[in-house]
């Protein structure tokens, strides 16, 4: 029985290893498995998500352990992880999981003035008023946000608490023992990587003031050709970051058009976006030659009716749809 149970924690913890959260990581989630909220279900009172606690912790946190040293943390002892699930029990029964009045949501509950919503998942808005830390310790586990618009890689930070200040919402899959935060670069504080690591942001992210990176291993390929964000074409990619600039997408400039640089197209060429994004102004298109296909009247991003899509785009704006009854959407 020994071995089989040693067999099954060894698979679970390769494929929680094997890059995303997979259903098996899942499992080996405390916090998933007693969720401090359950906005789709039945809300549960807070003796039941101490005795849930209290009935996991030892055994969830005997696999967390195999996996750090997997990863190659040092072993710890039986009487550690005794001592760790007692304090996950102490912490539980002193939170404030379970009590409605505690209850708050991003979109339509906020917490009183002084606390913050604790969200622990990325696919939920509804957690735990907790109270606002005044200030936080400098050590701790690094913990993952979950990714928006204005961090596509998410944030991270120093340790829990840092994270409450900062009311994002906590990513448990990205945290250890499933997958090592790496840490945060640029951004609007101009976070910096310790060397010998460089930040890498993702292609469209044509603002360091805006957007987050991460902190990554010197590459050792580096594809191209890319665009970057002045506009101008690199061999490679290794070539725009020695140059100090972002890469907007891959391939040569002018084969894309829009997106947040608002680049424009060749002379002889239009921007193609899909259709229905006239709100979304960032939105990237390809540079094409523009064919007047019979597909009928269409409205566009501006509220006119055009007899064809062409016609639209070759007015400067892009198509949102069909007309209903004849009549387009004012913008």
């Amino acid at each position: 029985m020994r071995t089989t149970r040693r067999v099954l924690v060894s698979l679970l913890a390769v494929m929680s290893l094997a890059g995303p959260p997979s259903a098996f990581a899942k499992l080996l989630s405390l916090e998933l498995r007693c969720p401090c909220t359950r906005p789709s279900r039945e809300w549960q009172g807070h003796a039941a998500y101490v005795r849930c606690v209290k009935r996991n912790a030892p055994r969830y946190l005997r696999l967390e352990a195999q996996l750090d040293r997997m990863r190659g943390a040092p072993r710890r002892s039986r009487a550690e992880l005794r001592a760790a699930a007692r304090a996950r029990v102490a912490e539980a029964m002193a939170s404030r999981c379970g009590y409605e009045s505690y209850r708050c949501d991003l979109r339509t509950r906020p917490c009183p003035p002084g606390e913050a919503c604790d969200v622990r998942m990325c696919e939920l808005t509804a957690g735990v008023c907790v109270p606002t830390p005044a200030a936080c310790p400098t050590d701790g586990a690094l913990r993952c946000t979950c990714v928006s618009e204005a961090d596509p890689f998410g944030l991270t930070y120093a340790n829990d608490c840092e994270r409450l200040r900062a009311g994002a919402v906590l990513d448990v899959l990205r945290n250890p023992p499933f997958q090592t935060c790496e840490p945060s670069c640029g951004g609007p504080d101009r976070l910096a990587c310790a060397l010998p690591r460089t930040c890498a942001y993702p292609w469209g992210a044509c603002s360091t003031l805006t957007q987050h990176g991460r902190c990554v291993e010197a590459r050792e390929a580096c594809p191209g050709p890319v665009c970057g964000c002045d506009g101008i074409t690199y061999a490679t990619e290794c070539d725009a970051d020695r140059a100090g600039v972002l890469i907007a997408h891959g391939g040569t400039c002018g084969t894309q058009c829009g997106g947040p640089p608002s680049f424009a197209c060749p002379p002889g060429l239009e921007c193609l976006k899909e259709w229905g994004t006239c709100e979304q102004p960032d939105t990237w298109g390809v540079c094409r030659d523009v064919a007047c296909l019979p597909l009928g009247e269409v409205c566009g991003c501006d509220g006119q009716l055009y007899p064809r899509p062409c016609d639209a785009i070759r007015a400067g704006t892009q198509v949102r749809g069909f007309p209903v009854d004849g009549e387009c959407p004012r913008p």
